[in-house]
């Protein structure tokens, strides 16, 4: 069985939405950011939590866990909207799914609970961050 983000990874990569938008129909991908230009649009992601759901016997056997995607797309004429559009159609992917991942676990619900845009004058990116909860079989 796959890992949680393996699944959702390829969850996303089913959706013509996504694909349609990131560099070569498969730039998604975890933490840094790419380093090379031809990498772009791209989705990153990062997990800043996950922990079992705990009952006096030990683990009921439900997850939680928070995953940040970026969307991010190089500066550039469109670079905003790029970066917007693909924030857009990854929440549609997201919010309120259920059911059992490409090869991996389920997920009873995901909940999508906060969308920002940025700019990371730095890297030269325009960002549009997903905020997702996930409640899964762990």
């Amino acid at each position: 069985m796959v890992t949680l983000i393996e699944g959702i990874v390829a969850l996303l990569l089913t959706k013509t939405a996504i694909t349609a938008v990131i560099a070569g129909g498969n730039s998604i991908g975890p933490i840094p950011t790419p380093v090379e230009a031809s990498a772009f649009p791209a989705i990153t992601y990062q997990m800043p939590s996950d922990h079992d759901e705990m009952t006096l016997s030990g683990s009921s056997g439900v997850g939680h866990c928070r995953i940040l995607f970026s969307c991010q797309a190089a500066f550039g004429p469109g670079s905003y909207l790029t970066a917007h559009k693909l924030g857009v159609a990854l929440k549609a992917a997201l919010n309120g799914y259920m059911g059992f991942l490409p090869g991996g676990p389920q997920v009873f619900f995901a909940d999508v609970v906060n969308v920002t845009d940025l700019y990371q004058s730095d890297a030269e990116l325009s960002v549009t961050n997903v905020s997702v909860l996930f409640d899964y079989q762990s």
